[in-house]
């Protein structure tokens, strides 16, 4: 292996995404008590409504976005989504942020 590998995988981090989940909405305020939903309507990630009884939030853990859940989401300004950075490009960031403002956020 050579060394770039090597360093590569070591970076590569390994998490369950129950676990991401629970933190991240920790993080943003929820109760533990929160309870997830799984959103049958997006086809193309695995999103959850994320709810504690006071906040609500859509959340994926996916490590990508597609197309679709993307414009989903910039045509549903009113709800507020929470995702991986990493599974953005520059452009599909860009979009979110600008369409959504404080309602989106990318960890």
């Amino acid at each position: 292996m050579t060394y770039v590998k090597e360093k590569e995988r070591q970076l590569t981090i390994t998490y369950n995404d129950e676990e991401l989940i629970t933190e991240i909405l920790i993080k943003q305020g929820f109760m533990l008590t929160y309870k997830l939903e799984r959103q049958t309507g997006f086809t193309q990630n695995t999103v959850f409504l994320a709810t504690d009884g006071n906040k609500e939030a859509y959340v994926t853990a996916d490590p990508s976005l597609s197309d679709e859940t993307v414009e989903y989401f910039m045509a549903h300004t009113d709800k507020k989504f929470i995702c991986i950075e990493r599974a953005l490009d520059t452009t599909k960031k860009f979009n979110l942020k600008e369409k959504m403002q404080e309602k989106f956020f990318a960890f």
